[in-house]
């Protein structure tokens, strides 16, 4: 507790695993397996999982649309993290609301740097409008080193003429690459060939059907540092 308020943040150290100690810590968060965009319906249940390299001495911090999400557990949304060969963070809620739609945020930070995987959660009273185009396979959040290259895939229900990419708020650099299949027009493959620091962060994804000008949501993905670790199953 601080000034009488929840704290937003979970303290993993080293007491939390006999075999971890201050020495293991030695590099920033890797994460391992990251948040997962999704579409569900009012009332579903919500479960989102987050893996990293198991450290001690790390401090984790959940947030939606920006702002903390209380660690206290009297709230909707309940927090927690396990420590073992890898630490594992969770985040779920028994039922979705229609408010709950926007982007969560799952930060990883040590005195040697910040790691952080971001989920857009969509939730969508039933309807007969269709929404056309519409993510199929959701951007995901990747790990990328400094000067290296990422390459995003994701695809839409209809296809698209153009796809709008930004980066932090601003439109993706010029030697940022998009690909759009030439046969289906559905799938689309993102291209930087080599990250600089203004470039990790959250980047967002929409499709433009070029005959209608119908716009697709937009889709949140995160791009995070890495010291080099391994994404398990590619992160899936």
């Amino acid at each position: 507790m601080t000034n009488g308020l929840p704290e937003p943040m979970i303290t993993v150290t080293s007491n939390d695993h006999e075999s971890l100690n201050s020495n293991d810590v030695q590099r920033a968060p890797s994460i391992l397996r990251h948040l997962h965009s999704l579409a569900a319906s009012p009332g579903a249940p919500l479960y989102l999982k987050c893996e990293l390299e198991a450290e001690a001495n790390l401090q984790i911090e959940w947030s939606f649309n920006g702002k903390p999400i209380s660690m206290n557990p009297d709230e909707r949304f309940i927090c927690k993290a396990t420590l073992d060969d890898v630490l594992t963070t969770t985040l779920e809620t028994e039922a979705l609301q229609l408010e709950d739609s926007g982007i969560f945020e799952c930060r990883f930070s040590n005195e040697f740097g910040t790691a952080f995987s971001v989920a857009q959660i969509f939730v969508r009273a039933p309807t007969t409008e269709e929404i056309n185009p519409d993510f199929v396979k959701y951007p995901p959040s990747v790990n990328a080193v400094e000067s290296g290259p990422i390459h995003i895939e994701c695809s839409f229900s209809s296809p698209v003429s153009t796809v709008i990419w930004m980066v932090n708020g601003t439109e993706a650099p010029p030697d940022a690459l998009i690909e759009i299949d030439a046969a289906s027009r559905q799938v689309v493959i993102l291209s930087l060939p080599a990250m600089s620091a203004d470039l990790f962060g959250v980047h967002t994804v929409q499709g433009v059907d070029g005959n209608s000008g119908s716009l697709s949501p937009i889709c949140s993905f995160a791009v995070s540092p890495t010291s080099g670790a391994l994404l398990v199953n590619g992160g899936i």
